[in-house]
């Protein structure tokens, strides 16, 4: 949680000084993600779904495709198709129960998969899934946190 509210103070200092007439790159690479299914997949590999909708400047699937996830001890990877992200979790045994579960999406600088330009460091865009699940790993409560800006690698 720390993370985020820190997160949200900087990408609002960073948005601030960002763009101008050498920026064209599409910021945040995609538009209203939510999750789809709930929790879905067995109680050894379950997993969750992002879906997003398609935006003007969509950007190509090798974008997507290097979306990493984490704390490990929580999630344990991605699969992507178009505009889905699965993000594979821990076993349901291993994760705890009525209490927030924060799984962190990191995505790379748009300006190595497409032409735009923008000045100074790379951006990376980064958002959260926040799960609850009750005393039978039922999940309760599931979000994507708002997409975040930083510079540079996080």
């Amino acid at each position: 949680m720390a993370r985020s509210l820190f997160a949200s103070f900087v990408a609002v200092a960073l948005l601030a000084g960002c763009g101008g007439p050498d920026d064209d790159c599409v910021a945040p690479p995609f538009n209203n993600p939510s999750i789809v299914g709930g929790l879905q997949g067995t109680a050894d590999a379950p997993f969750v779904v992002v879906e997003w909708d398609a935006s003007a400047g969509d950007l190509p699937d090798e974008y997507f495709a290097k979306a990493t996830v984490g704390p490990a001890n929580v999630a344990t990877g991605v699969l992507y198709t178009t505009r889905r992200l699965q993000i594979q979790l821990v076993p349901l045994a291993q994760l705890p129960v009525g209490q927030t579960i924060d799984v962190e999406v990191d995505l790379p600088d748009t300006r190595q998969f497409t032409s735009c330009r923008h000045p100074g460091e790379a951006d990376v865009y980064s958002f959260d899934v926040t799960l609850q699940l009750d005393g039978s790993h039922a999940l309760t409560q599931a979000n994507v946190g708002p997409i975040l800006q930083f510079p540079g690698p996080i």
